[in-house]
């Protein structure tokens, strides 16, 4: 499957997560619909680029460093991540979304695991 097609498929379904998981985890919290849209469509699109953009950085990375596999595997999710958890929580505070914790704490755990498990398929295919 071509990188394009990898980098729009990433990105569309963790809009679709991460706006269902917003709306849910906000709602326990507050009834106000327009706040709970808004945290939602927030999370969601922050989520689709930076899944966008994590993808992006991942498969540079493996390109740039294919022949030293095992610091590659273990080192390049690192600094997306460390990017995407301090953005995800400070566009979060910035909206004042009620319920901060339970909103951006998916988004942080499973960029983790997805970037690892991203590495790992993409070093494979490099093989």
């Amino acid at each position: 499957m071509p990188a394009s097609i990898r980098l729009f498929l990433s990105a569309s379904i963790s809009f679709i997560f991460y706006f269902a998981w917003a709306y849910w985890a906000n709602s326990m919290v507050t009834e106000d619909r327009l706040m709970l849209t808004r945290t939602a469509f927030l999370q969601g699109s922050y989520s689709a680029f930076m899944t966008a953009g994590f993808t992006f950085a991942l498969e540079w990375a493996i390109l740039k460093f294919k022949n030293s596999k095992l610091p590659t595997m273990f080192i390049a999710p690192l600094p997306p991540l460390s990017l995407q958890s301090i953005l995800v929580i400070g566009i979060n505070v910035a909206n004042q979304t009620p319920n901060l914790w339970l909103t951006v704490a998916p988004s942080i755990f499973f960029s983790g695991m997805y970037g690892y498990a991203y590495c790992i398929a993409l070093l494979r295919k490099v093989e």
